[in-house]
């Protein structure tokens, strides 16, 4: 008799080791599910960052020649604001934040000319 109830307990014991096998794998299985979408999350706001800058850099380049700098700090800054004028006119978008530039760039300017 003690024959007989050997393999049911055996029985048991890999059905509930399979199960476990079973949890751990879904969970895996979840986890890594989760964190790919999170990957795809990143890799998109990345290629879309990398697209704006290249627009960016795009619409400075046309604008902008860093070998032309002068000696002459109040004719770079107004050098500058007319280029943020002209980029405000490609994409009034970004008009904000561009504004918040030209205002730094005035207050700049004014410092120069007062001499500070």
């Amino acid at each position: 008799m003690e024959d007989q109830q050997t393999p049911k307990n055996s029985n048991g014991l890999y059905l509930g080791f399979i199960f476990i096998l079973l949890i751990g794998i879904a969970s895996l299985a979840y986890a890594w599910s989760s964190q790919r979408a999170k990957l795809n999350a990143c890799s998109n706001e990345n290629a879309q960052l990398v697209n704006d800058m290249a627009s960016m850099e795009n619409m400075l380049g046309g604008y902008v020649n860093v070998g032309d700098l002068s000696k002459d700090l109040k004719k770079d800054f107004r050098n500058m604001l007319d280029n943020y004028d002209k980029l405000i006119e490609m994409d009034a978008s970004k008009a904000d934040s561009l504004n918040k530039q030209k205002d730094r760039i005035n207050d700049l300017l004014k410092k120069v000319e007062s001499g500070n």
